[in-house]
């Protein structure tokens, strides 16, 4: 009896190291395991990051774009994405690490001019969150969110005048109608 337990053991073991040779394991507090295909797209991981997303699973999210970003540690996507649910969890510190780290990877990145914008304008930056819609917007003429936001900030700044403007520009797109 004890010979084939030790044969099912050194089976098992074989088994077991061939699997992991084939997949990375990323144990989880709660002992479960998120496999990951080591072949998957950068665009497959962000896919499941949007879908965690979708269901407001923030912590999911989280823990999705960190592997993300261990398998594509260059992607200026998963930075800023990461920053924007970092802000979400309230940790603003991190979140505007990865904004940095997005911008400093991809200076032509809208998207992480704009998380930065958001950034700022969550911590009453109104100043340094239009320089970054501003900048966006540079990048994307086309890039709604950010007109929208710094019409939000000139409003916080009293320039009503200068939120008019931004707001008009997205009725001229009829976005707002």
């Amino acid at each position: 009896m004890k010979k084939n337990k030790n044969t099912f053991r050194l089976m098992l073991l074989i088994l077991m190291t061939i699997y992991l040779n084939n997949y990375k394991i990323f144990a989880k507090p709660h002992n479960e395991f998120i496999r990951i295909d080591e072949t998957k797209s950068l665009e497959s991981f962000l896919k499941e990051a949007f879908e965690a997303d979708s269901l407001k699973n923030y912590n999911k999210e989280l823990e999705l774009l960190n592997i993300t970003i261990k398998e594509y540690p260059k992607s200026d996507s998963a930075y800023a994405r990461r920053s924007r649910v970092k802000l979400i969890l309230k940790d603003t510190v991190g979140a505007f690490a990865d904004v940095e780290r997005a911008i400093k990877i991809n200076p032509k990145s809208n998207y992480a001019y704009y998380r930065r914008g958001v950034l700022n304008e969550e911590l009453k930056k109104y100043k340094e969150a239009i320089e970054d819609y501003n900048k966006s917007i540079e990048l994307n003429p086309n890039y709604v969110d950010a007109y929208y936001n710094m019409g939000l900030s000139k409003i916080e700044l009293k320039d009503y005048r200068g939120a008019i403007a931004d707001y008009l520009n997205l009725l001229e797109w009829k976005i707002l109608v």
